[in-house]
């Protein structure tokens, strides 16, 4: 995913690996303490992951979050601030003091994470279901 690579979108959407429960469990943190809901969320290869980077998906899925908004597309640890930013309140304050952070360092932190997150926090092969009340921010 380049940095650069920019996609028009009305909302900002969380591309995310449907299976992993670290990846649901930070969905749902994120639909429980985000200040408004301009978020949408999609499955990394699903149809809406599909028609914006290709069938194969560009490389193939990422082993990261991807992060779509009017900026570009954003991956690993500037996807994580990226969306705090957008969550509002003392997470877009969190996003700045991590910004301070290099780089390579986070990034580097975030690879250890989604290297062992199936291990660490388990994985599903069935879709779980939002909340009702979100649904329509649920994009396939």
């Amino acid at each position: 995913m380049s940095q650069a690579h920019t996609v028009e979108s009305a909302r900002p959407v969380l591309f995310f690996d449907a299976n992993c429960l670290l990846c649901d469990g930070s969905v749902r943190f994120i639909l429980r303490h985000e200040r408004q809901p301009i978020i949408n969320f999609a499955p990394i290869n699903g149809s809406t992951w599909r028609n914006r980077f290709g069938a194969d998906g560009g490389s193939g899925p990422p082993q990261t979050v991807v992060f779509v908004d009017d900026f570009g597309v954003h991956t690993k640890s500037e996807a994580v601030l990226r969306i705090q930013k957008n969550m509002g309140g003392v997470w877009a304050w969190l996003s700045r003091l991590g910004a301070v952070v290099p780089r390579s360092v986070r990034d580097f932190l975030y690879d250890i994470i989604a290297r062992h997150r199936y291990t660490w926090f388990g994985r599903t092969d069935e879709c779980l279901l939002p909340p009702p009340e979100t649904r329509e921010r649920f994009l396939e």
